[in-house]
């Protein structure tokens, strides 16, 4: 027999605009900076096989370094795993 839960939040005001900033900056990593990242990494498999595709530490260093200078809210938004 397999049980489940139902957990449903309630944020207040001020915990939505949280979520919406972390869904931005989430949305942002990913869509912009993350997918032209591998295109990158395509183009250049395209002429050598020998390029290995990024794992997602690879990917963590360069946004934590390149990004989060340019932009404020990934210093609000975004905390590494370590």
């Amino acid at each position: 027999m397999q049980l489940s839960f139902k957990t449903e939040l309630k944020p207040n005001n001020k915990q939505v605009a949280l979520f919406r900033q972390h869904c931005r900056v989430a949305i942002h990593a990913y869509n912009n900076w993350a997918n032209g990242f591998m295109l990158e990494v395509l183009a250049l498999r395209a002429t050598a096989q020998t390029v290995k595709f990024p794992t997602t530490s690879d990917l963590q260093k360069p946004l934590e370094h390149e990004i989060k200078s340019i932009y404020q809210c990934y210093y609000n938004s975004y905390k590494p795993s370590r």
